[in-house]
């Protein structure tokens, strides 16, 4: 998967869809894609958008990169994408939002 944007995202979900998918992704350094993608562990991040870079990051893959490390790349990306689950983001909004009203109750006691 190539995930190229020509702007800023604040998250990017399509790269985390294709990282659940199994997918190993090719990403341009920029914006919350780093916060997603470890390079080398769970996909590959490129620092420039030109397509030197990207023609020797694609030919470095195919030709040094073995089937294995790059069975351990999909895995850990699937396991990253999980990280970014519905249910684990439900779950933590939900424990967040009962942390902040037990706070509010609390306040709430001593007035």
């Amino acid at each position: 998967f190539v995930h190229f944007p020509t702007c800023e995202e604040g998250f990017g979900i399509a790269v985390v869809e294709a990282m659940a998918a199994g997918s190993i992704c090719v990403c341009l350094n920029k914006g919350a894609i780093p916060e997603i993608i470890t390079h080398g562990k769970n996909g590959f991040l490129l620092d420039t958008l030109s397509p030197e870079e990207f023609k020797e990051t694609i030919s470095y893959l195919m030709s040094h990169i073995s089937s294995d490390t790059l069975k351990a790349v999909q895995n850990n990306a699937v396991n990253r994408a999980n990280d970014f689950s519905i249910e684990l983001f439900s779950e933590k909004f939900d424990k967040y939002i009962c942390n902040l009203c037990h706070k509010k109750i609390s306040i709430f006691r001593f007035f």
